[in-house]
This record gives C-alpha cells, structure tokens and sequence, in this order.
C-alpha cells in the first residue's frame, strides 16, 4: 500500500498505467470525469480509467492506487505460471537472486515481477528497477551496493540491452549480489535472448529458463478477470493466436476481445474473437493498398479523420485543413458548394459517422492502422505531424475529450518511431505562453499527457531514458517556465517515481529550487512523501551530503525537510527508528555541520523541534548528539547552539520549564566537552 493510501484521500495527483492502445490513469482526491484517453490533469483532479481498448474492470475501479499496487492487482488475477516457474522462485529464497531467461514473448517480464512479489507477500512496497542512466551530478554506478536496503525487491531487465551495457556489469554483479544477500533483499535479473552464457558459472549465477505457458489458459484467465464468458471450445474462434502470439500478443488479443465486446455486447464470443484476431498489421497492409490510389485531398482527410476518431465531423475538416496548411498543399479554389461535401469526404475513405455525429471507422484497429502507416511510411514528415498535432489540440472544434485522444495518439506515435523527445518540444510550447484560463489549463493538462506517456515507454528505443535525461537537464539549469516546471513536479513525482524513484527525487531536489514558489513547495511537498520511504530516505541522505559540500539554493531547506524530529525517530511497519542507525547519525550530523554556519533564521525551528524531541523521546539523548557532533568543535557554532537551547529553554510554561531546562542542561554538558575537546586537542 502506497502511503497516500495509508493516510487516506490524497491530495494530490497521481499516476497509474494501463494495458492497451492508450496506457493512461490519473488519480486524486476531487473526482471529476473525463470521456477521453490520456492524462486529466488539472487543479482539482480525480480518477481517469480512459483508454481507446481498457476492460470493463479498470473502467469502473475508482480508488487511487499506485502504478506498483495496481500492476500487482491486476498480475495476480491474471497470471499463468510458465513452464520452471517454481524453480525460479526456489532459486530466489535460496539465493537471493535468480537469473530469468527464455525466448522472446516467453513472458519473462511478468514472471519477473510475480516472482519478487511472491517473495515478500506481506510487503506492499513496489520493485526497484536498476537502470543505465547516470546523474551527472553523482558518480554512481547502475548496481551499487551501498543503495541496497533491506527487504527490497530489485528488478534488472537486460532483455534490450546490448553487449555494449551488459559487459561492464561483470565487474559489480558480485558485490551487488552480496549486498542483496546480506540485506534480505531479493534481485531478479531478465536476461536478453543472446546473452544467456554472459554470466558464466550457472552454480554461482543460478539461472532458470522458462517456457511459454499455455496460451488457452492465458487467454482464459484475463477474459475471467475481464468477466467475459467464454466456453472452452470457442477458443478455436482464436484459431492460431493460442499458440503462436507472445504473451503481450495475448494480453493485447483479449483487450481487443473486451473492446469487441463493448462495442457490440450481442454478438456473442464467435465473433467477438474474430474481430479481435483482425490484428493491426492485417489493417496497416490494407490501408497501403487503399493509399495508393487515393488522391492527396483523401490521403489527408484519412490521416485527420483517423487522429480524431471518435469526434464530431468538423473537427476532421479543420484537422484536415490545418495539415494541408502545415505541408503547404494547394487549397482548391472553387467556389466551395462545387467541392465535396464533409460526409462524401469521410464517405470516400471508409469512415462513417454515427448517430451521434461522431467519426467512426469499421474498426479502431483501422484508425490505428491508418496512423502508424502515415508515421512509419513517411519519416521525412514526423516533425510536421507533430507540428500540426500542436495546432489542433488549439482548434475550438476539438472537445476537452478530443484533445486528450489526439494528444494520447500522437504518443503512440512519437514513442513507437523513436521521437520520444517530441513530446517534449511540444510540452515546452503548450507551457510557455504563461497566459491562464480554459485554454491554459487544458495546455497544462497536454503536457502532463505526453510526458507521462513518454516517461512509462521503455520498451521504445530508450525514449524514457532520452526524457529523463532532457528533464534532468532542464531542472539542473533551472531553465523550465513555471507551467512547465509544474508538469514536471507532476510526472516525477507520479510517473517516473513508480519505477525510477532516485531519479524522481533527484529531479525533484533541483525543482524545489524553482523561483516560482508554488512550483518549489509542490516539489518539497513530493520529496517528503517520496521520502517516508525509509530506502528512498536513506538514498537522498546519503546524496545530500554531497550536495550540501555545494548546495543549491533549496538544499538546506530539503535537508531540514528530512531532518525532522518525527521522522528520523518515528518507526514505520516493518521499519526501525532512523536514529538508531550509526550511518543515518554520522549523515546527519554531517548535514546539520554544513548548515549550521548558515542564518540563524534558516535552522532555528528546525534545532527546537529536535530540542523538543530530546525531551520526549525515548532515545531523546541522541538528537543532542548528533547535534553536538555537527558542531565539530567549531566555537561559534557551539555558542550558537546554546544560545538557542537557552531561549527555547524558557519559551513555555511552568509545566514544561523543568523538562526543557533539564534538555538544555544535558546539552550545555556535551557542549562544553566538545569546547573542552576543541581548546585541548
């Protein structure tokens, strides 16, 4: 459980993933309702459960959950054990770590993350997933020992990684391994088809080969979930897809199912199926055929009708126009009565309209087709299309709904023919005119869109790494405009923390030092919540006391952040009291020497909550340690430290003057030592 769900409603927004064409879920503490696919974002954001091919279940769920907790929901209703699976998890509690490979589509994906969630039933905390990406500002490398903690799960997926990455892993796979042993911690690492013999000794590199389990019963289990009935012998409406597709061919087969379903729930499962096995491909390759022979007033209409499927037939037309515009095709000069008129337009490239005037093709497959046979066949126009998808998504024609499908289209897109980074020169212009009202929120709530979408595409040519990298950037030279710098508050703290949570926060630490002052406190705001992770609090720590050797402006701020008194002595489930730890002392102590030479006015609450703390709690003598300590001797600082347990001593009443005295009498005793110490050493 995620602690916003712990605390109850959150109040802020967060950010899930689903399965399907459109990958999309926005959760919050106001609810509000959106028809379209994509991200809601806005002031007051609730629970979106939108996507162009998302089953009835996921439509209706309407709490907020945490991308981890909800892919562990949605796994454990669907998941068929491949072939070795039990071998795998025995390997796992033997070992700590187990070496997961098998052909591509075996679904080594999912049997790596069941595998660490078996591990741990109890723990409800969510996977750490190792990565290449490298801070500039921290030399780390992608398997640190010193970042494992204890109890955590750990996934390495090399299953698209090249020689290139992998080799240099030799050299720490075995310290890592022993840090994971020693921590409890469980690693399961996914190896790539071509490099299965790269860890050498299967003895101290246990690996288990999987095998694809039964595609039937695959299939069987998310139509149960999906609360579709289906009888055993209608799977042969299926034909071969059992037995040939991979096991995201499948999970994509029986999301068409559903959508097949919905759209015509009568039918019944015969022709559900069929119409589920008309795959995109099929539909890419009719659509070359039809190209061909149509005219460039077709060829564009078909392109704008299929971004803007689902909506009313004018936006087409001005989508339309605003391509043509875009390429620089000549506009008709007729009088505009002898042209064609809209619905023999759409008429003319197969696409209708319903009853209640809305585009629709024979098949949102068809739609779908359409768009990666225009991007893929055409490379030399990607930056025009993403040009005019910008001007659109600013037409009046185009509903809130509209904008969010076109903005969750062009994604598909952009992520799937390597231009991941237009999402982000799109995100730039929406949030840089600094103007408010309708328009503006919706531009906000386009970004969020993409980026989010951008930032969960792994599986796409490094696009999510090229984005984190370009948000790294950004936040480091302190360049984003204050809507954007918002954006990206929004997509750390929701989306790239899911799976990448170092990186958020590191992200995070340069926002919180945006000058717009909203902007830094929402960052702050999702550095403490990222940070009662006890792991994640340990890791930003451990940064920060390089970071405070040349702080940023918004640094000592964080470092008090953390350093609050109910934080480093409060104890969460399954975790101990920070305090307790020598590493977190001497880290602490650390900071608190590099931030107490600054104002006065920046550390003094900060030092009375942890005066307050040594009077109340249990180990209270230990604040005053690690304060004295922090001090290292240094005269002035001493003097300081107890001037300001003196004036705190007799800020209350008689019923706590006698304790606080008692806080300040045991702290003028270490520090007069430490005085002692520094006048004689």
């Amino acid at each position: 459980m995620s602690v916003d769900e712990q605390r109850g409603a959150p109040d802020y927004v967060g950010v899930d993933q689903l399965d399907g064409n459109v990958e999309t879920v926005v959760a919050g503490s106001r609810p509000q309702v959106n028809s379209g696919s994509g991200f809601l974002i806005s002031g007051d954001v609730g629970v979106v459960l939108i996507s162009e091919s998302q089953g009835r279940e996921r439509r209706k769920r309407a709490r907020p959950l945490s991308h981890s907790a909800w892919r562990r929901e949605y796994l454990s209703k669907r998941f068929v054990p491949p072939r070795k699976f039990e071998a795998a998890q025995d390997a796992l509690v033997r070992n700590g770590t187990v070496f997961i490979s098998g052909a591509d589509g075996s679904g080594r994906q999912s049997t790596a993350e069941m595998l660490l969630w078996l591990r741990f039933p109890d723990n409800e905390a969510g996977f750490r997933r190792l990565t290449f990406d490298n801070e500039e500002d921290v030399d780390e490398r992608p398997l640190d020992a010193e970042s494992v903690q204890r109890g955590e799960r750990l996934l390495l997926d090399l299953s698209a990684e090249t020689g290139e990455n992998v080799e240099p892993l030799r050299r720490d796979l075995d310290t890592f391994r022993a840090a994971v042993e020693r921590e409890g911690a469980a690693l399961v690492v996914v190896l790539p088809v071509d490099f299965e013999q790269l860890l050498g000794d299967e003895v101290t590199n246990p690996r288990v080969v999987i095998e694809r389990p039964d595609g039937s019963a695959v299939i069987r289990s998310h139509l149960l979930a999906e609360n579709i009935p289906e009888n055993v012998h209608e799977l042969d409406a299926l034909g071969e897809s059992r037995a040939s597709e991979p096991m995201r061919g499948l999970e994509r087969l029986v999301a068409r199912i559903v959508q097949a379903e919905e759209r015509n729930p009568e039918a019944g499962f015969a022709q559900w199926a069929k119409s589920a096995t008309e795959t995109v491909a099929e539909y890419v390759s009719k659509v070359a055929g039809q190209v061909k022979n149509y005219s460039l007033g077709q060829r564009t209409t078909l392109l704008a009708a299929s971004m803007v499927e689902g909506a009313h037939p004018d936006s087409a037309h001005v989508a339309r126009h605003a391509l043509q515009t875009g390429l620089g095709y000549p506009q008709d000069d007729g009088f505009v009565l002898e042209r064609a008129g809209l619905g023999d337009a759409l008429k003319n490239i197969a696409a209708g309209v319903e009853n209640r005037r809305a585009i629709k093709f024979e098949s949102p497959r068809y739609a779908e087709a359409v768009r990666e046979y225009f991007w893929s066949n055409f490379p030399e126009l990607r930056e025009h299309f993403r040009d005019w998808v910008g001007t659109c998504l600013a037409m009046d024609e185009l509903t809130d709904a509209d904008q969010d499908r076109m903005v969750a289209r062009f994604a598909v897109q952009a992520c799937r023919t390597g231009r991941t980074l237009d999402l982000w020169v799109l995100a730039e212009r929406w949030t840089a005119g600094g103007e408010r009202g309708t328009r503006h929120r919706s531009a906000v709530r386009w970004a969020a869109s993409a980026l989010g979408y951008g930032l969960q595409d792994d599986r796409s040519l490094g696009g999510a790494s090229e984005l984190r990298r370009k948000i790294y950037e950004a936040a480091s030279r302190g360049e984003p405009s204050e809507d954007l710098a918002r954006v990206l508050v929004l997509v750390c703290a929701n989306v790239m923390a899911e799976e990448h949570p170092e990186q958020a926060l590191v992200r995070l630490r340069l926002l919180a030092g945006h000058p717009a002052r909203d902007v830094a406190d929402t960052a702050r705001s999702a550095v403490r919540d990222l940070t009662s992770s006890d792991r994640l609090y340990r890791r930003f720590l451990w940064r920060m006391v390089t970071w405070l050797e040349n702080p940023r402006r918004a640094d000592p701020g964080l470092f008090l952040l953390l350093a609050r008194a109910d934080r480093v002595s409060g104890r969460g489930p399954g975790s101990r009291v920070l305090l307790h730890s020598k590493v977190i002392r001497e880290q602490l102590a650390t900071c608190w020497n590099r931030v107490l030479p600054l104002d006065e006015s920046v550390w003094r609450s900060s030092v009375r909550a942890w005066l307050d703390a040594a009077g109340t709690a249990p180990h209270g003598d230990l604040f005053l340690d690690v304060l004295v300590d922090a001090a290292r001797g240094r005269l002035s600082v001493l003097a300081r430290l107890h001037v300001v347990a003196r004036d705190w001593a007799h800020q209350h009443g008689n019923e706590r003057r006698a304790r606080d005295l008692e806080v300040a009498r045991r702290l003028a005793v270490r520090l007069d030592r430490a005085q002692e110490h520094r006048l004689y050493s």
